[in-house]
């Protein structure tokens, strides 16, 4: 053999066991097989990963704004009896509850003027709250709101010519925007939180502003969906994002609109304002007519909890055939690689604190 051909020979061998040693070495790196944060899991041969990650417990803030003008009374039970359904979609997140009413024309009195009502002796629900749902059942059906049906009953009067209808009922001004933005404001015992995603909620058979069925009055500055969502992106620090919900007269629905209709002085309205809040939000528009709010709140709940953990990042790019999981407790939601291959998306949230068990290799 010439010199040149061992010396040759020699020089591919060494790049080989260098380029060999170099991957071995990334791939075994002691940082692949420590933990961090929720996940844990390493390197157990070359290309092949076995890991377990520890699904979060994210926050989200939900602010119901009930109009308590008269008439509302049968749309207050028929969301607090549906409660449930909402509750055991979130029941597994760190949540805040809260409700506040429409009317904004007095002092912040357990509801009023954008304060929140109270709830067993605490301002929001949590997953601390004992009786959560009844405590909730018991705060959208507003008092106040009863005794008025009540006086409606009794009285063939227009609101404009009862000497003392404002004794007997709440303001029939209904402005959930201004409510919710008074509510952001005072951010009363801490609900609201930073990087919280805040959904609000609005119940309603009227429009911002539209005074008793008949008429309308000049929407102030804080009357704007385009204020409330302003105020909520900026406040604590700019942190938070907006969802604005509406189960109202929706614009164009004359079904709704129709069985709204108790008498030529109590009637709903179709609620344009509110559906530009929904629209501008991103959030679900429903209606207050529904039979059964079941199906309305399980969408609330489940746009509420979106995004919040139904995906895993990948250490390498995989695919299906290549990877295994398990999930305890199993909650039995299938999960796929998305088409770039680097994260096992699931269909539908995780509950927090799921464990979920990987192995796969790389491609």
């Amino acid at each position: 053999m010439r010199p040149q051909t061992l010396l040759g020979v020699l020089l591919i061998c060494l790049f080989t066991m260098s380029t060999w040693i170099g991957c071995s070495k990334a791939e075994f790196s002691t940082d692949n097989m420590a933990c961090s944060g929720s996940s844990c899991g390493g390197v157990v041969a070359l290309g092949e990963y076995d890991e377990t990650v520890t699904t979060s417990s994210n926050p989200i803030d939900i602010l119901f704004v009930s109009d308590n003008s008269g008439s509302m009374s049968k749309d207050q039970r028929s969301l607090g009896s549906k409660f449930p359904a909402f509750f055991s979609l979130i029941s597994g997140y760190d949540y805040h509850v809260a409700i506040t009413t429409t009317d904004v024309s007095g002092s912040g009195l357990n509801g009023r003027d954008g304060s929140l009502v109270d709830l067993g002796g605490a301002k929001f629900l949590s997953q601390a709250t004992a009786n959560a749902q009844t405590l909730f059942q018991n705060g959208i059906q507003r008092p106040e709101t009863a005794t008025c049906d009540q006086y409606l009953s009794t009285h063939n009067c227009a609101a404009v010519s009862c000497a003392d209808y404002y004794n007997y009922c709440p303001s029939d001004d209904s402005r959930a925007i201004y409510a919710a933005n008074l509510a952001l404001s005072h951010n009363e015992a801490g609900f609201l939180r930073a990087g919280a995603p805040l959904h609000i909620v609005i119940l309603s058979n009227a429009d911002e502003r539209v005074l008793g069925g008949t008429s309308t009055r000049p929407l102030e500055v804080s009357d704007q969906p385009s204020t409330l969502k302003q105020n909520a992106t900026t406040m604590l620090g700019g942190t938070k994002t907006l969802q604005v919900h509406t189960l109202t007269i929706q614009p164009g629905d004359a079904s709704c609109y129709n069985q709204e209709y108790v008498s030529s002085l109590i009637f709903g309205q179709y609620a344009p304002v509110y559906a530009q809040a929904s629209t501008m939000t991103g959030g679900f528009r429903g209606s207050i007519c529904a039979s059964d709010y079941t199906y309305q709140l399980s969408q609330i709940a489940n746009q509420a909890t979106t995004g919040l953990q139904n995906s895993i990042v990948l250490k390498c790019k995989t695919s299906d055939a290549n990877l295994t999981y398990t999930l305890s407790p199993n909650s039995g939601i299938p999960g796929h690689v998305d088409a770039a291959g680097t994260k096992l998306v699931f269909t539908s949230n995780l509950s927090p604190s799921t464990q979920v068990h990987l192995h796969y290799k790389c491609l």
